[in-house]
């Protein structure tokens, strides 16, 4: 097993949510997440970086019982480049592009 060594980080996440009406919610957030992966562990197999995460979503109630929902979450990590020898792997490389973008579609009954 290899060592990763880990680090608590810090996440800072900032969200609205906006009731346009009682059938229409808007939600928006943004987060600065760091990565809890110190440089000296970074490898092919975890090219962890810190990221900034966007969101946001739409929430329509249908009548007192249903609702539905779509959000869409587009995470960009921030480029790292790793020196040979600085890490436990001995990589050499830059890592960058990383990232996700998620969309997420829901519906809710009330019983």
């Amino acid at each position: 097993a290899k060592t990763r060594a880990w680090n608590d980080t810090d996440t800072i996440r900032f969200g609205l949510t906006a009731k346009v009406s009682d059938s229409l919610t808007l939600m928006g957030a943004v987060s600065k997440d760091n990565t809890p992966v110190p440089i000296n562990y970074v490898g092919y197999e975890l090219p962890d970086a810190n990221a900034m995460v966007y969101s946001m979503g739409i929430r329509i109630k249908a009548n007192d019982n249903l609702s539905y929902g779509i959000a869409y979450l587009h995470d960009e990590k921030e480029s790292l480049t790793v020196k040979q020898g600085a890490t436990e792997s001995q990589i050499n490389g830059r890592f960058s592009g990383g990232g996700a973008d998620l969309l997420t579609v829901g519906m809710g009954y009330t019983f």
